[in-house]
């Protein structure tokens, strides 16, 4: 999710006092008394907030928070880049002077978020399903917009008590040394695929323990570090079967597999296919 911040501009000017902060990165929020909402339609994000605290969202799910300018979005899928959201802040004086069937009722929304401690979320319902099924047949360049339009239906059906929300995921928090030391073990790790990797021997290596550094890794990269390293290698070895013509048994080797016949099942259990197999599809 390493797409450029977006600076703060209204989403469209049919939707005053809603601001789009970012896709995917943040930007500064917009000065005032805003809330936070955030739509995840691929992968999963973590929005880290005051005090030591997270909340994580998987793909398909809106958060709304209290504190939109203290919180600071992250990525946490595997795969960074695979994840897409839209983040976007309502001022709620301006709002309030929208058009709508009825006022909105701040104090309603103001005390559920305080009930599920700043954050709220909403996933697997009626409402966000038809919310991503639209977005997802939309262009990209059209999706902030009509987020911005779903905030204000969004923040009707809450003020009415039209849906039901939960209490956003927490996340155990960890400290930026942490978080660096575990993502200097991933990048070690994927630039050392045909070495005997285990857990203890990374964790002696970058004196951090074992059970932080599979919890942490988990966190930030949205799967155990085995499967990451299981999955790294098999992806490695599918690009030597496509663009080299080393042997299977050295392919097997150069990804950290002790024999031909492990990488064999390996393989196929990945991609469904032996690597023979896959070597002459793609050739």
């Amino acid at each position: 999710m390493e797409n450029p911040p977006v600076q703060p501009n209204s989403a469209c000017d049919r939707c005053p006092g809603v601001w789009v902060c970012g896709r995917g990165s943040c930007g500064p929020a917009p000065p005032g008394d805003c809330l936070g909402v955030a739509f995840c339609r691929e992968g999963r994000l973590q929005i880290d907030l005051p005090g030591g605290r997270a909340a994580q969202m998987g793909e398909k799910s809106v958060l709304l928070m209290d504190r939109w300018g203290e919180a600071t979005p992250r990525p946490v899928s595997a795969d960074a880049a695979g994840t897409a959201c839209i983040l976007l802040a309502v001022d709620r004086r301006r709002v309030a002077d929208r058009p709508l069937p009825a006022p909105l009722d701040w104090a309603a929304i103001d005390a559920l978020l305080e009930a599920r401690g700043g954050c709220a979320a909403l996933e697997r319902d009626g409402w966000t399903a038809a919310l991503f099924q639209v977005l997802s047949r939309l262009p990209a360049g059209e999706q902030a917009d009509y987020c911005a339009f779903k905030v204000l239906e969004l923040l009707y059906l809450l003020s009415r008590q039209g849906l039901s929300v939960s209490a956003a995921p927490w996340a155990a928090y960890y400290d930026s040394r942490q978080i660096q030391v575990t993502r200097q073990v991933h990048d070690y790790m994927l630039s050392h695929l045909g070495e005997h990797l285990t857990i203890p021997g990374l964790s002696s290596r970058f004196h951090v323990s074992s059970t932080l550094l599979k919890s942490c890794f988990r966190q930030l990269y949205g799967c155990p570090l085995h499967t990451c390293l299981r999955q790294e290698r098999l992806r490695r070895g599918a690009e030597l079967l496509r663009t080299t013509p080393l042997p299977i048994a050295e392919v097997a080797v150069q990804v950290g597999y002790g024999s031909v016949s492990q990488f064999g099942a390996a393989f196929r259990q990945e991609f469904g296919v032996s690597p023979s197999q896959y070597r002459k599809q793609a050739n």
